[in-house]
């Protein structure tokens, strides 16, 4: 009976040890391994984020530049609205300017009109 109970445990050992050795031959993953593998996912998604970074910096680069364009159309319409606006406001003065003349040469006229006429 002791005979019987060696050749199990020597069974079973052997059976352990063919076990190891099988499952020894697999390349297991290993925790270097899995870290590489979370590593290079890491990085794949990081250059995913930069390539959608670096567009969306073209993108507002190229709104930056419509605007300055912009920017410059609405200041040159700006001074040629403001040359407009000092050419009328020189008219005006002009104009004014003039009917001050008229109005001293009518109030003259009014003037020597009450002296030439007495009242009776």
């Amino acid at each position: 009976m002791k005979k019987g109970i060696l050749e199990i445990a020597v069974l079973m050992i052997t059976l352990v040890f063919v076990t190891l050795i099988i499952a020894g031959c697999q390349e297991p993953k290993t925790v270097g391994s899995r870290e590489a593998q979370a590593i290079a996912a890491e990085n794949i998604e990081l250059k995913k984020q930069i390539a959608a970074r670096d567009n969306e910096i073209e993108n507002l680069k190229q709104r930056l530049e419509n605007r300055e364009v912009d920017k410059e159309a609405v200041r040159e319409a700006v001074k040629k609205q403001i040359g407009r606006m000092n050419d009328q406001i020189r008219q005006m003065l002009s104009s004014i300017a003039k009917q001050q003349e008229e109005n001293k040469a009518l109030k003259k006229q009014i003037e020597e009109l009450k002296a030439g006429v007495k009242p009776k």
